[in-house]
């Protein structure tokens, strides 16, 4: 398997190596089950890891998140040694279906929207299943970055936390009046 340095759409799909490596070389590494490897503490109380893009050094504590921290070193910032669970999003608690506030939403193009929703009190990115497909809100209508409505129909969604740790709902674009309501 050949392995690169984690990026943006990296989502938790990582290895860790089991010795040092030079550029080029060849060596063991976990891909799933128990790992041990730092972790940059910046929240206390997070029970989960992801990448850090561009790092193969170290991994961020985050709330909610692909990788399970079993154990790491006592304190509440900086770097620590830990013991994580690879390939095991399934065992994550948060994993099942929630009713999440949007909070913002930009768009990013036609029928695209960048969503940001609120998880035990902190802000983490989602998308829209619904969004995903060719034909965008599935309406046959195209919207423009200025169609972003923000009132009566802001609210919350039903979102289940993927395998890779991204947070998803399935349902036209809740913010639109022309979509909304129309996916349920």
């Amino acid at each position: 398997m050949k392995a690169s340095v984690p990026t943006s759409t990296t989502r938790g799909r990582i290895a860790v190596v089991a010795d040092a490596l030079e550029e080029g070389a060849i060596g063991r590494a976990v891909v799933g089950g128990l790992a041990v490897c730092k972790v940059n503490v910046t929240d206390a109380s997070a029970v989960f890891a992801r990448e850090i893009a561009g790092d193969v050094a170290k991994l961020a504590t985050v709330r909610v998140g692909p990788i399970p921290i079993l154990w790491r070193e006592a304190g509440s910032s900086g770097e620590k040694w830990a013991v994580i669970l690879l390939g095991a999003q399934a065992s994550n608690p948060l994993y099942y279906r929630r009713l999440l506030p949007i909070v913002d939403a930009t768009s990013s193009g036609t029928n695209k929207w960048d969503y940001v929703v609120s998880v035990d009190g902190a802000d983490t990115d989602a998308i829209n299943r619904y969004e995903q497909t060719p034909w965008g809100h599935g309406q046959g209508v195209s919207f423009d970055p200025g169609d972003l409505t923000v009132g009566p129909v802001e609210g919350s969604v039903w979102c289940d936390l993927r395998d890779d740790g991204v947070w998803e709902f399935d349902q036209e674009n809740p913010f639109v009046p022309a979509c909304a309501g129309a996916g349920e």
